[in-house]
């Protein structure tokens, strides 16, 4: 009886935490920072106004954002010397904002890519202004050498 116990248990536990490691996936980091660097140096937002706080989510399945490791903020920095997590972001009055200085800002989130092999994803993302100031598309990576590529963006809604 305790063998079958500790079978059961073991089974169930192994259950549990299988599926509470598939319910949040990460991106993997190069795919989303390939699609991060894409959306900071190609959104007409982040061009027309390069002084923007730019803070960075990943996306769930479940559409609950969660902030990036710090290594990845820390990359790109390069591209955008704002780069924060998106929790030190927040919305006012129907706008984005810097929770530190209290200016506007732009939040840049990614998805969970969805992979057909090695070295073709896509992955949803987009950005947010404010209420009248977002958009959603769907980027296409192929990885070309050791490095991800966008090789197609598709606009899916914008506001």
């Amino acid at each position: 009886m305790g063998a079958m116990k500790r079978a059961a248990t073991t089974l169930i536990s192994t259950t549990v935490l299988a599926a509470c490691n598939h319910a949040v996936p990460v991106p993997a980091l190069d795919i989303a920072e390939t699609t991060f660097r894409y959306q900071i140096s190609h959104s007409d937002a982040a061009q027309a106004n390069p002084a923007l706080t730019a803070c960075l989510g990943f996306d769930n399945a479940r559409l609950e954002t969660r902030n990036p490791p710090p290594e990845l903020i820390s990359r790109l920095r390069y591209v955008r010397a704002s780069a924060k997590p998106w929790t030190e972001c927040s919305w006012l009055s129907g706008k984005v904002v810097d929770r530190l200085s209290g200016e506007q800002a732009i939040i840049f989130t990614v998805g969970v890519p969805k992979c057909s092999g090695d070295s073709s994803c896509q992955i949803d993302g987009g950005y947010q202004l404010g209420n009248l100031g977002s958009s959603r598309e769907t980027f296409f990576l192929e990885k070309r050498g050791a490095e991800w590529i966008v090789v197609k963006n598709m606009l899916r809604t914008i506001a």
